[in-house]
């Protein structure tokens, strides 16, 4: 985690690459809230690979896999 990091804002999508649009409840219905981006990481690409394994290890409630040599 780094300073001005929201962990719990982007959600992987089908084609491997995070929503980035983001809503918030106010006096105004559908109002969509900006998101300012740190520069440090503003122009950071991921992409998701293997999405059927890792939607297997969420159901689970983890993302890494476990073995002797990674205890």
């Amino acid at each position: 985690s780094y300073p001005g990091s929201n962990p719990g804002q982007a959600q992987p999508s089908d084609t491997g690459t995070p929503n980035c649009s983001s809503s918030s409840s106010s006096s105004t219905p559908n109002s969509k809230t900006i998101v300012k981006k740190n520069p440090k990481v503003a122009n950071i690409n991921v992409q998701l690979e293997m999405k059927a394994l890792w939607d297997e290890f969420n159901q689970l409630g983890t993302e890494m896999i476990v073995t002797k040599a990674g205890r």
